[in-house]
């Protein structure tokens, strides 16, 4: 029987030490995954890089492919189901590092504007595994959520959802949806020309799903011409080479990091580890739980006499400092544009350690009961509290 042969992408975090208690193990870039390397090979594991459709796969053995992703637009899921090849996504593992960097992002306007969040609405489009979790979040700093989702409204969802048009209409909009091309619920240029004339001048936009849901155009003529807020993208149209004149007029711009939280990753990895290995019929071997991971550094909030809202607006930037991100970015305005791309990429790759709030050691002094539950209600795990 000839070993089991596996292509992954390079950047699958713990990729080797995973996949290979299964097989020989091929780790590349995920760009440079071509129909020549996975000719012989019965598993792929992509990220979001990788077009996977017959022109990679026909005439190869790949029996198998998983996407380390919750996206599925890079996947030709119709030629995997004609070929039999089984095929799994990592659905909800990267979804609480999504939802803090949108709260992040949220709490960084508010400091850098000097705006309150609370009794604020936030218009969250797309109330999947992200958009679930941002609701849970912003609802716990106080701030009302208007909820859209065409799919879960017409199957009888837990929430109110309202209209794209009331939606749009609130103070924040962050959008969770996935990318598609066709159907009554096709959402690529779902920001275009027409729908921008839903929203207010006074509205931030945040993007972490994927870059085509908006038309980038119809999106920095808004801009330009003031009738929107400069938004806040994670995700871009054309990665790598994207538009480096949008860069330049953004309030945050990020090289589609929303999702690197370590933890994250490691579920992703996880995820589609177990079911090759069901797959193959094996028990998974694979000791994620005890990967001796760096230690993160300590929390301390002093709650004093400050109001809720700064101390959340604290503790976040000290879990996760967005504006690190959008200054990596913001940096390579300043090389050549030719060598742009490349380096949009190395900020991935290299991207730091990130860890989710509730991984991160936290103790509080001086918090009441309220802020306690808001300092969960974001995901933080402390230590006992001190209440007063």
């Amino acid at each position: 029987m000839h070993p089991l042969k596996i292509v992954i992408d390079e950047n699958i975090p713990f990729g080797p030490a995973a996949f290979g208690k299964l097989g020989t193990v091929t780790a590349l870039p995920g760009r440079a995954i071509s129909p020549e390397m996975v000719r012989d090979a019965t598993a792929l594991v992509v990220r979001s890089v990788t077009c996977v459709n017959a022109a990679l796969l026909q005439g190869s053995a790949v029996q198998f492919v998983g996407t380390a992703t919750a996206g599925c637009d890079h996947i030709d899921r119709d030629y995997l189901s004609k070929n039999r090849i089984l095929f799994v996504s990592a659905a909800g593992a990267n979804a609480n590092s999504v939802a803090e960097y949108v709260i992040s992002a949220l709490f960084m306007h508010a400091q850098e504007h000097s705006t309150p969040l609370q009794g604020k609405t936030l218009g969250i489009i797309g109330v999947g595994h992200v958009g679930q979790l941002l609701a849970q979040k912003a609802a716990a700093i106080g701030m009302n959520l208007i909820l859209n989702d065409p799919p879960l409204q017409r199957s009888g969802g837990k929430h109110a959802y309202r209209s794209f048009e009331e939606t749009c209409a609130a103070d924040f909009v962050s959008l969770h949806v996935p990318l598609s091309y066709d159907g009554p619920d096709a959402t690529r240029h779902l920001l275009n020309e027409k729908t921008l004339r839903a929203f207010r001048p006074e509205t931030l936009v945040i993007n972490t799903s994927r870059g085509e849901v908006a038309d980038e155009a119809a999106l920095f003529k808004a801009v330009k011409a003031g009738r929107l807020l400069p938004p806040v993208l994670d995700v871009w149209a054309n990665e790598p080479d994207i538009n480096w004149d949008f860069v330049r007029v953004l309030e945050s711009g990020t090289p589609h990091i929303a999702g690197y939280a370590l933890d994250g990753k490691i579920k992703s990895t996880q995820i589609i580890y177990e079911a090759l290995c069901a797959a193959l019929g094996v028990m998974p071997a694979w000791p994620h739980e005890s990967l001796g991971l760096p230690k993160a550094s300590p929390l301390h909030i002093d709650a004093g006499t400050k109001d809720a809202l700064t101390v959340l607006s604290n503790l976040c930037r000290q879990a996760y400092d967005l504006s690190g991100d959008r200054a990596r970015l913001t940096a390579l305005l300043h090389l050549p544009p030719a060598a742009r791309p490349a380096a949009f990429e190395r900020l991935r790759k290299t991207y730091p350690v990130r860890r989710e709030f509730r991984h991160l050691p936290l103790t509080v002094q001086g918090a009441s009961l309220q802020l306690h539950r808001q300092i969960t209600g974001l995901g933080f795990k402390p230590q006992a509290p001190k209440l007063l």
